[in-house]
């Protein structure tokens, strides 16, 4: 999991476990989304010889924060388990890390 649950629920200032569940989905849909748009799984491997697990960059776990945070507060408006972003933070936090087809 990109981010536990008690990482999750301190961003969202939370003090109660009424909603563990929900958060849960919301986690697991961003990393869903955040492997979508950056092109790969998370963790990657280095692809060196032997191949070393790349330990998971701040930004991609500060990502899922902001994820979680606009899945939970906007959970109206979305339905559980999808995420979408309009968030500029969340791109900005993502793009380095986008695997992309080179010419």
């Amino acid at each position: 999991m990109l981010i536990e649950l008690a990482d999750a629920r301190r961003h969202l200032v939370l003090i109660h476990d009424l909603d563990d569940e929900l958060i849960t989905d919301y986690i697991n849909a961003a990393q869903d989304y955040i492997e979508q748009y950056i092109g790969r799984s998370i963790p990657w491997t280095d692809g060196g010889n032997p191949p070393e697990q790349v330990p998971v960059p701040e930004s991609l776990k500060q990502a899922a924060r902001l994820l979680v945070g606009d899945s939970y507060a906007l959970r109206e408006a979305s339905v559980t388990g999808t995420i979408h972003s309009d968030n500029p933070a969340v791109m900005r936090l993502l793009n380095p890390y986008r695997v992309t087809w080179g010419v």
